[in-house]
């Protein structure tokens, strides 16, 4: 009888054994697995300590790569010169251009910024005097797009007060919204009711200097883009399966005791011989 029970006990010792190796990762041993110690992760996984290289999208425009100069911020716009009429009826030349260099660093430090940093400048220029561009009522910001930055130079002729000049601008869509961000003299920003017309967005400016253009994505207002609730749920209704290797300490364990108790068994029995 304690020959038979020693045989099982050792047949299920192997059998835990067996198990445990083949549910272990590649390259762990039983030993480890028993003993709780950590299996290296792989060279690709994040517990490498390397950091992940952020998505060049979140810089703002997704110039993904490319080196931000006046040239490449005024890629979608065509430059030129045309004459238009200010609002007294005078004739107006107006060029447009790239941004001259004296103001390029404070174009690129709003051209480059994080996109959430975009909307929150946007939100705040909004607000600030001499803006023209109002929110629909009951809405509000929910994304920035950056398209492009150029220089608008005219002179408001005598007896005007201000001048629509035709921006062409690449890719545009009527029915989507479009702000302009205006560069002021004094070194701050408003933002220009821009209106969509073919190819091109008319501006109404009383002076003229660099301006950021941006398609701006509106939601109703109080609208919480959050998703955090919907994947709680999710999780608390889809709960995790344990990994493999989870199991591992316990199985190893268990494997470990079963063959101390074989070895028990049989040195008695060879004892009681």
């Amino acid at each position: 009888m304690k020959k038979l029970v020693c045989v099982l006990t050792l047949s299920l010792a192997l059998g835990l054994s067996v198990g445990t190796t083949l549910m272990a990762p590649e390259g762990a041993s039983l030993v480890a697995a028993a003993s709780g110690d950590e299996t290296p992760g792989d060279a690709g996984s994040t517990g490498s300590g390397d950091e992940t290289p952020g998505d060049a999208g979140t810089t703002g425009t997704g110039n993904s790569g490319e080196a931000v100069t006046p040239t490449t911020m005024a890629a979608k716009v065509e430059t030129g010169t045309k004459e238009v009429t200010a609002d007294n009826g005078a004739k107006v030349e107006v060029s447009i251009e790239t941004v001259a260099e004296k103001d390029v660093n404070t174009v690129k430090s709003f051209y480059n910024a994080p996109a959430a940093q975009q909307k929150t400048k946007v939100e705040a220029y909004i607000k600030s005097a001499g803006s023209t561009y109002k929110l629909p009522e009951n809405q509000e910001i929910k994304s920035v797009n950056v398209l492009a930055a150029v220089e608008i130079n005219a002179t408001i002729p005598a007896g005007a007060k201000s001048v629509i000049v035709p921006i062409p601008v690449q890719g545009l869509n009527k029915d989507k919204n479009y702000v302009v961000l205006h560069l002021k003299d004094d070194g701050t920003w408003e933002a220009l009711a821009a209106t969509v017309d073919g190819d091109a967005l008319n501006v109404e400016f009383t002076s003229f200097s660099p301006v950021v253009i941006a398609e701006v994505e509106l939601q109703k207002a109080g609208t919480d883009d959050g998703d955090d609730g919907d994947s709680d749920s999710e999780d608390s209704q889809n709960p995790a399966s344990p990994k493999t290797g989870e199991t591992l300490p316990l199985a190893g364990g268990m494997a470990v005791i079963c063959l101390a108790g074989a070895y028990v068994c049989a040195k008695r029995v060879k004892t009681n011989r």
